[in-house]
């Protein structure tokens, strides 16, 4: 974990405090005395790092606990310090802010994940009869009017912390058979209340999300200043909280903070705890994808958040001034839910966060649905005509996009959505190419940073062309030559699809089976890679682009998406959010 902002000492006041209940009157621990069925895994690694101390074996889940620990209390020798100070508050009685299945435990008795899972549907019961639980059927709501009820806020404001289950008419079964591909944009806040703090308040968000397919993200935003009752403030360009697939459900954590008292440390400390949400939202929505009962699925969800956060909110109070939290609210996006939401006028829906003193803001969330597209559909020009089956080659050079198919090739004008120059032959139309290239192609690029040429890739060589004068630049080459860097991988042999990568003006990505590389053609290096498709570009798993791509070209007028093209489908790609374009 990343340098702790606060000392050894300090953590373990805070603990003993929290433990005796001398920190009830601040904000941080009145809610972890409320929450106090959610302290379940905090109580387990307490009881875990007591174990510690006593030199016991640990079962699997304390081994576990023990190792999460360790993140925060750096020191050495701390956990069996925090271990102590657990030993001597559970020998004073009971502890207010944990449960009495763990403090009563004696600590000669491990506490093992059979424990853990014979207590989570009770606590799922229970957590889902609070106030601050909700399940929302977004079909339901109309367009424009709030996902949350009045009672849930007041509930949420009073826990410190909100959980909401979304979901929305069942999909049908052709739908169920596939992933869905989603993009969930944070797109602006609109402070409704400012805090009470003297000034303008300065906010920043912490988000953690992951799906039943492992795509997982964390970060945090940057601060946004001079925020005050009635001021709008709109995310920057990029900023997702989720995108990627799922097969049936995603989780994510959504924190707001103000930035009074919150340091470099202790912002890089909550993105290592994101992260940590980030890894355990994914399990959770891997977990509950093997339930069958929808009333089972929202039970455990409601355990499964609730003691995670009981921890991680433990971590963040003994490394922080965690008064500067306004709000957390962890929801569950089921598939139908995220279809139904980008389904809404613009994909837009508003999510509240209070926390009494500490502010009041709604967050507008924007959805849109990925789609794996039929060429013929999205390049209307194209049906009916043999390029409609992408396998070949593609350019884009200006406004035109330049479609390979054996010894043909067509010109479509982007603009139009036409096709201007008709299939004619390679020989006849790019009168410059000889040899190899005038009978097929395999795959082609626009030249960073030179819109006129382009590279040509057959087999073993390659060519670079320029399109406005009609002439070879350079000659007929190995690519093991002219692209010495690839000289000892498998993209020498040959490229199946390239495409110049958005906004640089240097490098470009090449595709082969099921890897790519990133290669900068100034100082003739590998960027990054070779990589699995599916790794370094998270948001085609579950799709055919991950390996053997057709075909690649550029978006004209876009510095983020490329076009990848396999067989007569195709999508467009956001490179910087790794995600499908609706």
């Amino acid at each position: 974990m990343s340098k702790n902002p606060t000392t050894a000492q300090e953590r373990l006041e805070r603990l003993t405090a929290d433990l005796s209940g001398a920190r009830v009157s601040s904000r941080a621990g009145g809610r972890l005395r409320l929450n106090r069925s959610s302290n379940l895994l905090l109580g387990a690694a307490l009881h875990a790092a007591a174990r510690v101390d006593r030199n016991l074996a640990l079962t699997d889940l304390e081994q576990q606990l023990v190792d999460v620990l360790g993140k925060v209390l750096t020191e050495e020798g701390e956990v069996a310090a925090f271990g102590r100070a657990y030993t001597q508050a559970t020998a004073r009685g009971a502890v207010d802010i944990l449960p009495e299945s763990i403090t009563s435990r004696p600590v000669e008795d491990g506490y093992a994940l059979a424990d853990l899972l014979t207590e989570l549907p009770a606590l799922g019961q229970e957590v889902m009869a609070q106030p601050n639980f909700s399940i929302v059927d977004v079909s339901r709501i109309a367009p424009g009017e709030p996902l949350d009820s009045e009672e849930f806020k007041a509930g949420m404001a009073e826990y410190g912390r909100g959980i909401t289950i979304v979901d929305g008419p069942p999909l049908d079964r052709a739908a169920e058979e596939t992933l869905g591909h989603f993009a969930l944009r944070m797109h602006s806040f609109h402070c409704l209340v400012e805090s009470h703090e003297s000034g303008t308040d300065e906010i920043y968000w912490g988000l953690a999300a992951g799906s039943d397919t492992s795509v997982k993200k964390s970060w945090t935003t940057r601060e946004y200043h001079e925020v005050s009752s009635g001021s709008w403030h709109t995310f920057d360009p990029g900023s997702y909280l989720f995108a990627g697939s799922v097969r049936e459900s995603m989780a994510a954590e959504i924190e707001v903070w103000e930035a009074d008292h919150s340091g470099s440390s202790f912002m890089a400390s909550l993105r290592d705890v994101l992260s940590e949400v980030s890894e355990r939202a994914a399990e959770a929505s891997k977990t509950l994808s093997d339930m069958d009962s929808e009333a089972e699925k929202a039970a455990q969800f409601a355990a499964l958040v609730y003691v995670v956060a009981g921890l991680l909110d433990a971590f963040l109070g003994w490394i922080t001034n965690e008064d500067d939290l306004v709000l957390k609210r962890t929801i569950r996006f089921t598939r139908a839910g995220l279809a139904e939401m980008s389904r809404r006028p613009n994909g837009e829906d508003s999510w509240w966060f209070g926390g009494g003193d500490g502010g009041e803001h709604t967050l507008y969330l924007r959805c849109g649905e990925g789609a794996v597209r039929a060429i013929a559909d999205g390049w209307p020009g194209l049906k009916n005509s043999a390029f409609a089956d992408s396998r070949g080659a593609a350019v884009t050079s200006g406004q035109h996009t330049y479609f390979f198919k054996g010894t043909d090739y067509i010109r479509y004008d982007n603009t139009r959505e036409v096709i201007d120059v008709p299939p004619t032959k390679i020989a006849a139309g790019w009168p410059g190419l000889q040899g190899i290239f005038i009978a097929s192609l395999g795959a082609s690029c626009q030249v960073p940073g030179d819109t006129s040429n382009v590279y040509l890739f057959r087999g073993e060589y390659y060519t670079r062309y320029n399109v406005r004068s009609e002439e070879t630049v350079v000659p007929s080459t190995k690519i093991a030559d002219g692209w010495p860097a690839l000289r000892h991988t498998p993209f020498a042999s040959s490229v199946n699809a390239a495409v110049k990568v958005p906004g640089s003006d240097t490098d470009v990505y090449l595709f082969k089976d099921d890897e790519y590389v990133r290669y900068n053609t100034s100082s003739e290096s590998i960027s990054s890679g070779p990589y699995k498709i599916a790794a370094g570009w998270p948001g085609l798993q579950g799709t055919e682009f991950t390996y053997n791509i057709d075909a690649a070209s550029e978006v004209p007028g876009s510095d983020e998406d490329v076009y990848l093209f396999k067989g007569g489908h195709y999508v467009r790609y956001a490179t910087r959010g790794d995600f499908i374009r609706p």
